[in-house]
Formats: structure tokens, sequence, C-alpha cells
């Protein structure tokens, strides 16, 4: 059966945020005890004080930092900035889907609310966005930084893609940044370029040398500042380029304790799989995983339709049992115990045909129901059949967003494949290079 808990994780636009969890849920249907979840949610998350009347006055009253307008660069990204229509162009929906959790997150915990928008320069808020030195999610993390900062990564799931997650890694990593530096624009340039080239540049530079005075890589010479100017021009209040964000409550956190087809719920509840998928953009797989309780992001509008659509879930679901290697087991003997195929044992726990048991290692048996060497992968994951390159002519009234629209990839992914701004005017004739999954290529 499953355990439904509630928790209302964002009230409006913004209150005060972070990454712990207090285990008090506010929502006043929330039961008041809560229940464990896994990935386990950040408890800060359920409570929430009073609201604010929109997001961006939550920015204004907590940016801390000099915006520096009179550097050249940051003139520069200001310029860029004022050029389009726009300050989001093409992903105002992304803006209203997860920027009140990060701008909360960043206000819960106290720190400077232009660290709030780093997601927006890292990946235009796309959890989807992967780098192909393999950084991925909202705030673009790479696999040796999420796991050192706990983030769940394995066949089922990927927490660097989570919104909640992946979240709270990146402000830990930064407050370790600038616990480090002692300044907060050097601990986004390290976030940016990687602290070790952070402390070449300072090694290098004069005595008391502030972040404008450093040689760093190109990339990390426009990171900053754009991020300053982003907050300049968001610090204007009245700009009406900014989008408006619904003060409805975009998500909740609900746990469930069995594994769930999501493809299944969405089609008994009627509602939407790619929403829901956008939300609880961590999973590998068209499934939760096995070993739950588990942690849904679910958007507050479908609140009634997937408690009614649990409700009707097939209660012949997976049992899932732990089995301790014996000395002598095989994969072959342990798949014909349970009833079960080698290649489920091995999909399931991640191994492949070169992988040797161990006595005393731990395996996890699917035993019914679904079966995870068929279980199709989560559908707005890119194909993992390889990659090819295509070199794209601009044409007059293109935009990164359209283009990024037409070939199913991120603003971000274009601009870092081309070191463009995500902001610049594209020009007929430019040549762009992408790289698009085997399985999508169009022309």
């Amino acid at each position: 059966m499953l355990a439904r808990h509630w928790w209302l994780l964002l009230c409006a636009a913004m209150t005060v945020g972070c990454e712990s969890v207090d285990p008090k849920p506010v929502h006043p249907d929330a039961p008041q005890e809560p229940a464990a979840a896994v990935p386990a949610p950040d408890a800060d998350v359920e409570q929430r004080d009073a609201v604010p009347t929109d997001v961006w006055s939550v920015l204004r009253n907590g940016f801390a930092l000099d915006h520096s307008v009179d550097e050249p660069s940051v003139e520069r990204a200001i310029d860029v900035y004022q050029s389009a229509d726009t300050l989001m162009p093409g992903f105002e929906d992304q803006v209203r889907r997860y920027f009140a959790y990060v701008v909360d997150a960043v206000h819960r915990r106290q720190l400077p609310m232009e660290l709030a928008l780093l997601p927006i320069i890292e990946s235009t808020l796309d959890p989807y966005a992967f780098s192909h030195r393999g950084a991925s999610g909202l705030w673009q993390l790479i696999p040796t930084t999420a796991k050192q900062y706990g983030v769940t990564m394995d066949w089922w799931y990927d927490g660097r893609r989570d919104p909640v997650d992946s979240t709270a890694a990146a402000l830990d990593y930064l407050t370790y940044l600038h616990d480090e530096f002692g300044d907060w624009l050097l601990a986004i340039a390290a976030y940016n370029g990687g602290e070790g080239r952070v402390r070449r540049a300072l090694d290098n530079a004069k005595p008391g040398a502030g972040f404008f005075d450093l040689k760093l890589p190109r990339e990390t010479q426009r990171y900053v500042p754009k991020v300053l100017a982003l907050a300049h021009l968001i610090a204007a209040d009245g700009d009406d380029r900014l989008p408006q964000i619904d003060p409805a409550p975009p998500f909740y956190l609900m746990t469930i304790d069995d594994q769930v087809d999501i493809e299944k719920l969405a089609s008994i509840g009627a509602f939407s799989t790619d929403e829901l998928f956008r939300f609880n953009a961590g999973l590998n797989r068209r499934a939760t995983p096995p070993d739950g309780p588990y942690r849904l992001l679910v958007p507050s509008s479908y609140r009634e339709a997937l408690e009614a659509a649990l409700d009707q879930y097939p209660k012949d679901r997976v049992l899932w049992s732990r089995h301790i290697v014996k000395r002598g087991e095989t994969l072959a003997s342990i798949a014909k115990h349970y009833d079960t195929t080698v290649a489920s044992i091995r999909a399931t726990n991640g191994l492949n045909t070169k992988s040797v048991l161990r006595p005393n290692q731990s395996l996890l048996i699917g035993v019914a129901a679904i079966e995870p060497t068929t279980l199709p992968n989560n559908p707005m994951l890119p194909s993992s059949k390889g990659t090819y390159r295509l070199t794209y002519t601009v044409r007059r009234g293109d935009s990164l967003a359209r283009i990024a629209d037409r070939f199913n990839v991120s603003i971000a992914a274009i601009a870092e494949w081309n070191d463009v701004d995500p902001g610049d005017v594209l020009r007929p004739g430019r040549r762009l290079v992408l790289h698009l999954p085997a399985s999508r290529a169009t022309g």
C-alpha cells in the first residue's frame, strides 16, 4: 500500500528557503509525523513562513554583493541582457517551475541572493541540461562534486537532475568555496572554473587581488560578470521583462512506499507524464526506484488526481528482496533461486558481464511485476545511443530559444557548444554546432 505524506514545498513565489528539513509539515492536510524519503528530502523544505508577493522582491531584498557595474566586463554583460526583449528568453516556463524553490533555498540559508541566479546562467533552469564535460542538472554538477556532497547517482536515479537534491549540494559546495576564499566572487568563479584554477590565479597575482584582477579562463571571466549583470537588472524594480511568477505553490513533496511506473500512474490519473518527469527529472527510468520509500515532487495542480490514481494503482507490484552473496554463489544460481533472470539482477544492481560477485555483497532482487531489463528510460532523457554533430546555419528570425526548441536541446547547451551568451542576438549566416542524440537525426 502506498503511504502518502504531503508537504507544502513552496509557498507561492517565495518564503525563506534552504536545504535542511524541518520535520513539521505545514500544509493543513499533511500528517503531523513525517515519513522517511529516499532520496531523503531536505528538512527545511517543509517549513514556510509569511508569503511574499513575488519572487523578485525576495531577490532584491537579499542581494548582498557589489554588482560592479563600472567594470567593463559587467557593462558588456548588461548590454547583452538589455538587447533582449526578456531577461529569460525562451525559458519562462522553467523559471516558474523551479526558480521559486531555488530562491527559497538560498534565502533560508541566509546566503547572498545572487547565488540563486547561478542555475539561470548554468542551465537556463533546465534540469535535463547536460554538458559534454559531464555536468548535469540545474546547477550543472559534475559527478565527483555531486558524490562528494551526498547526491545519489545510480541505475535508477541521478540526483544532479533533482531540483531539491542538486540545490542542496550546490549550496553546500558554494558555502565551502566561500569559506576557502573568503570572497563570494571568487567562490562563484571557483564554482565555474574550479578551485584549483582560482588558487593558481591568486598565487600569480599581487597580494589583495580580487576577481577582476585575476587571469582566469575566458568562460570564467565572462561567467561572474553575467551573474552580476543579471542581478543588477533584476534589482531595478519595475523591469517589465521579468516573467510573472505564479504565487500558487509549484509542487509538493510526497512520499510513496512502493515502486510505481510513472507512465502507468499518469495514465490512470489522466495527467501529463512529461510534466511529472519535468519535476522528477532525477529518475533515470520510467519507474521510481524499487528500494523505497521514495520522494516524489508533485505539481500542486495534480494533487487530487494523483491521490486518486494512487488509490487505483494495481497492487500486484514488484516485491524486492535483499540477498547477501554467499561463497560459491553465482548470478545464475541466485537468479534460479528467485525465479528471475541474470540480466534482471545485473540491470537492477548496475552490474556488467565482467562484474565479479564477492562474499557478503548485497544484491537487490526483483521477484515480480516491473522487469528492469524491459523498463524504458525516463522519456525526457536524451537517447543513450550516442550523439552526432550537426552544423546549423542561423536564419533570419532565429534565436537561441527557437533553435533550442526546434532541436529539443537546451539553450545552455547551445551556448556552451558555441561559446556564446544565452542572450546573444544571432546574425543570419552564423554557423552553430549542435550535438544531437543519434535517434534525433534531423536537419
